[in-house]
């Protein structure tokens, strides 16, 4: 007998007894009697009680194995977690008997996933023990939200596709669809919550240091400073190149020509009339007047051929100049106008390059990426190296919503501290980041929302070391 026979038997029973019905009570106990087992197919699927609670439990171990893989976009914890609880919650009330809340959200997929799974039974045993697992798998078998309301047919299309959409905007729980987050900012602003540059820096300053981590797919851990610094290596390796190649023409430059982005600067001070302006101006002319003297004085001892620079030689000098001003500000003993001069310098130096090889200019930009990134991301290496990919954030988040929110609070808490881990932030932030970037197909329609919006594109994020 199935549990929804026997509790319309059981209701029918009570009302026969209200009503005095001996006779109808009577036929309800014959039918409720325990009848003999049926011989057991052993072909048969095995009977499996789904345990909802079970199935929450499991979310947040199966999410960190998955995650290691395959942690992919994600937005709205609370909006995912009831888009998770409605269409396996309704897996789960069809095993009983009545007209259940959830019970609409489960009917627009059950075909198809018995098909997938070969029976609904193996389908409730795989969901319960993981969870994240089988939302990645079954993604798989949809379009997205409106593929599944399809499946539901016109009636109830609405609640369907409202349960098992893709996650909208990723920024700020909108569920406004996928594009509205192709911007990016998007990806750009997850990261620097996971990585929290200075707050001092510039705003332009930050969101080229974020541009760098997503573009070259550095993560906040020791494996991706070991990337950093190697690929750090290639390019300055590939830079020695093109300055050998420069310097085997024959060109070399004058002073004068390294210094015209110091006269422009010098024609800005001059022009301007804010207090300081003046001793700027002193200060950029009495640098310059040393550094034409200590050349005239290399030249005279005989430690330089002429006032010229090979491309060799206007390459040390800008290297120079920045590690000084980068010394300078870290000591917190440099002169503004002064490091404006010498950095003004370096431009002019770069430039005169640039000019000499494109591919020079392309490569030295990279390698200032790189380096700008460095310090920070080293910065936030530190700092997250200590804390564990789950956290206890997760267990004590995932306990206090289920104390206020029942099994979907749970699951929504729950989730929601496991998504703010710094590490699963910066993951989340460059699967984005690569799902926007031209050409990259797109599968979306993750029912439950816990993890990505592609099985098209499996990257192993090696640098999790």
């Amino acid at each position: 007998m199935s549990p929804e026979d026997e509790l319309r038997y059981l209701r029918g029973l009570k009302a026969a007894r209200a009503s005095g019905d001996a006779e109808l009570e009577a036929a309800l106990m014959e039918k409720l009697q325990p009848q003999s087992a049926p011989t057991a197919n052993p072909n048969a699927p095995l009977q499996h009680d789904f345990e909802a609670m079970e199935m929450f439990k499991n979310i947040p171990g199966d999410a960190a194995a998955v995650g290691e893989q395959i942690l992919q976009m994600v937005s709205s914890p609370i909006d995912t977690a009831e888009g998770l609880w409605n269409v396996t919650s309704g897996f789960a009330q069809k095993l009983w008997p009545g007209d259940q809340d959830n019970e609409k959200y489960a009917n627009a997929m059950m075909d198809d996933i018995a098909n997938k799974y070969g029976g609904i039974e193996e389908f409730q045993r795989q969901l319960q023990n993981h969870p994240v697992e089988t939302a990645l798998d079954v993604s798989s078998l949809l379009t997205g939200g409106a593929g599944a309301a399809r499946m539901a047919g016109v009636k109830g299309a609405k609640a369907v596709q409202s349960a098992v959409d893709l996650p909208g905007a990723a920024v700020r729980g909108t569920r406004a669809g996928w594009a509205k987050m192709r911007g990016a900012d998007k990806p750009r602003e997850l990261w620097e919550s996971a990585i929290k540059p200075s707050t001092v820096m510039d705003y332009r300053d930050r969101a080229k240091v974020a541009d760098t981590a997503l573009r070259e797919r550095l993560m906040p851990t020791k494996g991706g400073m070991a990337k950093l610094r190697r690929t750090k290596e290639v390019v300055y390796g590939k830079v020695l190149d093109l300055i050998e190649e420069a310097d085997a023409t024959g060109r070399k430059f004058t002073p004068g020509e390294l210094s015209n982005e110091v006269r422009k600067l010098q024609a800005e001070w001059k022009k301007s009339s804010s207090p300081g302006s003046a001793g700027n101006v002193a200060s950029l002319r009495k640098f310059m007047n040393k550094w034409d003297l200590d050349l005239k004085r290399q030249k005279k001892r005989g430690e330089r051929d002429s006032l010229e620079f090979t491309p060799s030689e206007v390459q040390q000098i800008k290297q120079d100049l920045y590690k000084e001003i980068n010394y300078d500000k870290l000591n917190q003993k440099g002169v503004r106008a002064v490091e404006e001069t010498q950095a003004a310098l370096a431009r002019g130096a770069k430039n005169r390059l640039e000019e000499m090889s494109p591919e020079l200019a392309a490569t030295n930009r990279r390698w200032g990426d790189l380096a700008d990134l460095e310090p920070i991301l080293e910065r936030a290496q530190g700092r997250i190296s200590n804390r564990d990919v789950m956290g206890i954030g997760v267990g004590v988040n995932t306990a206090g919503g289920g104390a206020f929110g029942g099994m979907p609070g749970a699951a929504a808490a729950g989730t929601a501290a496991f998504l703010d881990r710094p590490l699963v932030k910066a993951m989340r932030a460059q699967r984005l980041y690569d799902a926007l970037q031209p050409g990259f197909l797109t599968t979306p329609g993750v029912p439950f929302g816990l993890l990505g919006h592609n099985l098209g594109y499996l990257q192993d994020y090696s640098e999790l070391e």
